[in-house]
């Protein structure tokens, strides 16, 4: 019909984790393309030294994340992890554990990419943390 606008729906633990940094359009874009998981506390979710195949946004839970033997932050709600191995196609610089259980969001490559191509603030978030971290 003519006119009319399509109204999306968002997720309320996506919402509540982005309202404060992307746009309602940018929730969307992210909420639509991503495949939610939920993990149960004492998951391994990636493993460092392990090839990265995907990005994860967390929606709510924490994670530890550790180099070698050591915990080197905790991850939460509205954090990316594994953006650093798909921008530079190098191994996992870190393993990351579930403390308790969580839900997040995980893009695939493709659909990575075509997140930064059509979110410019996800990109120079994503391209940000990927250099904090190396």
């Amino acid at each position: 019909m003519f006119g009319l606008t399509r109204k999306f729906k968002l997720s309320a633990p996506l919402e509540a984790a982005l309202s404060n940094t992307y746009t309602r359009e940018e929730m969307v874009l992210i909420d639509g393309l991503g495949t939610q998981i939920t993990v149960p506390a004492g998951s391994t979710i990636m493993v460092e030294g392990a090839q990265g195949a995907e990005a994860l946004l967390l929606l709510d839970g924490t994670a530890a994340v550790s180099r070698g033997d050591e915990v080197i932050a905790t991850v939460t709600t509205g954090d990316i992890v594994g953006e650093a191995s798909l921008l530079t196609g190098e191994p996992r610089n870190a393993t990351l554990i579930a403390t308790t259980d969580l839900t997040a969001l995980v893009f695939n490559r493709r659909e990575f990419a075509w997140l930064r191509l059509e979110s410019p603030k996800f990109a120079v978030v994503t391209t940000e943390l990927a250099e904090a971290r190396a």
